[in-house]
Formats: C-alpha cells, sequence, structure tokens
C-alpha cells in the first residue's frame, strides 16, 4: 500500500514524500529561508537525517514536486547556482572536522538540488543563552570560540564563505561540544549588479551580520564570517546581540560616536586579551576587523600546534613552502620566483624564434 503523502504549503514538500528511488523519506518540516526548506527526513537504514531542499524562493515555485523558475532571465542563474552548489558541497563532504555539521551526500532531483546533514542532537546557542540553567562560563564560551574558529578556518580554506553564522545555527552538545552548520547561502558566489533577483534575497539583515551583507553589491570576506561570529558569541556572553553593524555605521558617517560600548574591560572571568579581541572582530569597517580566523587565534595565543595547522593550509604555494619548512624569507623568494619566470619565458620565446628560422 502507498503511502500516504501530506500535502504541506505551496513551497514546501509533503509528509511520506520520498526522494532518491526510495532512500529518503520527509517525516516533517523543520523550517523554511530565503534559500531552501529543511525537512526532518528518515534514511531507508531508519537513521533520521536532515535534508534540505534548493528553493530560492524569490526566483521560484512548485510545481508539484518539482521547482520551477518564475522568469526565463532567471533560468540561467538558477542553473549556476545548482552547478556551483554541487561543485562546493562536495568539498565539504570530504571535511573532516568535528564541529562542523556531517553532510552526508548531496543530489538533484525535482530540477533542484538537495543536501543530506547528520542529525547532531543538542540545542542551539540561541536556546542555551535563554536557559536559565545553562552553564555558559567563561571558560565554556571561550573553548566554544576556539572550536568554531577552527571549524570556520577549514571552510574559508575551501574558499567558500559561510555567511549565516547566528545563535540559532550553532548546535550545542550536553557536554558544550558546539557544531557549525553550513546552509545553501555558503555556496553562493558573490552577488552581481545584474542578478538582482538573487541578490535581494541573499541580502542578510540579521542582528548577527555586518552591512556587507545587507547590501547588493556588498563586498563580502572572510571578515564578515568573523564579525557574525564574533556577534553570536558576544550574544552568549551579553545575552543580547551586539548594537546593530548598521546603526553603527549610519552614527558614524553622521558624525555621531559609535554606540557600540566595548567589552573589554566590562566582563572578568576571561583570559587576557579575548575580550579585546572580540570588540576587534565586531569593528564596524572590514578594514578595521580581524580578517581572518587564524588571525583571531593568534590573539587568543590558542599553541603552535593549531598555529601551524592552519598554516599548512595552503602549501601549494611555493613561497609558502620554502618559508614554512626552508626557513628562507619571501622578500627573497618572490623576486626569485618572478626573476626565475622571466628567464624561462625568454628562454621559451627564443627557442620559437630557433626553431621557426
Amino acid at each position: 500500500m502507498k503511502k500516504e503523502i501530506i500535502l504541506a504549503s505551496k513551497d514546501e514538500l509533503g509528509v511520506g514524500t520520498v526522494l532518491k528511488s526510495g532512500r529518503y523519506t520527509i517525516q516533517s518540516i523543520i523550517g523554511l529561508n530565503n534559500f531552501g526548506i529543511k525537512y526532518s527526513a528518515v534514511g531507508a537504514d531508519g537513521d533520521d537525517v536532515v535534508l534540505k531542499e534548493f528553493f530560492p524562493s524569490e526566483i521560484c515555485v512548485r510545481d508539484g514536486l518539482d521547482v520551477t523558475i518564475i522568469s526565463n532571465e532567471s533560468i540561467a542563474e538558477f542553473k549556476d547556482l545548482i552547478g556551483g552548489f554541487l561543485k562546493d558541497a562536495g568539498k565539504l563532504v570530504a571535511l573532516d572536522n568535528p564541529n562542523i555539521g556531517t553532510i552526508l551526500e548531496v543530489f538533484e532531483e525535482n530540477n533542484t538540488a538537495y543536501m543530506v546533514e547528520e542529525v547532531v542532537n543538542g540545542v542551539s546557542l540561541l536556546d542555551a543563552v535563554n536557559n536559565q540553567d545553562s552553564a555558559l562560563t567563561p571558560d565554556r564560551i571561550s573553548e566554544i570560540l576556539m572550536q568554531l574558529l577552527l571549524a570556520l578556518h577549514d571552510i574559508h580554506a575551501l574558499g567558500l564563505l559561510h555567511r549565516n553564522i547566528e545563535p540559532q545555527n550553532i548546535t550545542l552538545t550536553k557536554d558544550y561540544e558546539p557544531t557549525l552548520f553550513v546552509d545553501f547561502g555558503t555556496f553562493r558566489d558573490k552577488p552581481s549588479r545584474e542578478s538582482r533577483a538573487f541578490s535581494k534575497l541573499a541580502s542578510n539583515a540579521s542582528k548577527f551580520a555586518p552591512m556587507e551583507m545587507s547590501i547588493e553589491s556588498g563586498d563580502q570576506t572572510p571578515s564578515a564570517d568573523i564579525y557574525c561570529l564574533a556577534a553570536s558569541i558576544y550574544y552568549a556572553i551579553i545575552g543580547n546581540p551586539p548594537v546593530s553593524n548598521i546603526r553603527r555605521i549610519s552614527e558614524i558617517a553622521h558624525g555621531d560616536s559609535d554606540p557600540y560600548v566595548n567589552l573589554a574591560g566590562q566582563k572578568t572571568g576571561y583570559k587576557q586579551g579575548f575580550l579585546e579581541a572580540l570588540d576587534i572582530a565586531l569593528a564596524p569597517f572590514p578594514r578595521d576587523r580581524i580578517k581572518s580566523a587564524t588571525e583571531w587565534l593568534r590573539y587568543l595565543d590558542v599553541g603552535q600546534i593549531k598555529e601551524i595547522t592552519a598554516e599548512t593550509k595552503s602549501l601549494f604555494r611555493p613561497d609558502k613552502i620554502t618559508e614554512t619548512y626552508w626557513k628562507i624569507p619571501r622578500s627573497i623568494i618572490r623576486p626569485t620566483i618572478a626573476v626565475t619566470m622571466m628567464v624561462g619565458a625568454l628562454f621559451f620565446f627564443l627557442s620559437l624564434i630557433v626553431s621557426n628560422a
């Protein structure tokens, strides 16, 4: 007997819908945002999973089970986004970091793409802060930040930005181990002026996001994720989000003082430099912020092993290899590489001239 499908709204797939030739069955709808729809599902092996469907609501609608693009002008863009997602999600599938939500697989179906994630039991950082019985001590908050910085470093090392870090998207286990989950916004290229429809839905006006994530032509760099993470940790410490980045920039632009009050000197129980680094990470303008997870870890002096781990992520650069292992300064390496390339090019063109003579 065929299992009954319980229809949801016009956008979500109904409970009981089967995907991937019976491998996954939707159990309930968890929620939706501008990028996609999140479902609770069960696998053919009986394990619970989280299934995320790519559904940019600004440019598509549901037609039966299929996703249909609203206008012809958005078809090419939608296809590019799906292709970019499938390429980049494959990198995260192979990523082994205990503090990043495990992506089990990605697949295409119903004219869109799906991402299957492992279920992590716990509560969100948002709920943990609001729970009066929660033991979010300075030591625990410091350790949570360290682990999330290492997770963010691995995401950035893949050439990706997270773009949606906030307390609701950070899960804490009963032992306060944090897990950072990725969403479809992670796989979006920088919005162009021509891509107005997707830029509109991609904008992030969250209390935990900087202004460059809320404007169409915002130049988003890893420092945007740094700000979001800092705002989330600020929330864990204070119980409220920091003063809006948009408000801060607006008041500064009007000649008023920055309304943000530094955490440094306000709270006790944190190691030297912890709160100071957090204030820098929350700087209103990207140029004044901590630029990367590695830089932030250095501010916190987490130890030589973690610094070496961060540095060796970019070993494909010749100057990095020689500087790291052979202790040759870059001031010598780079000119040497440039001269070598010029000499090589000269010999190449001379050989062409000789062979054609």
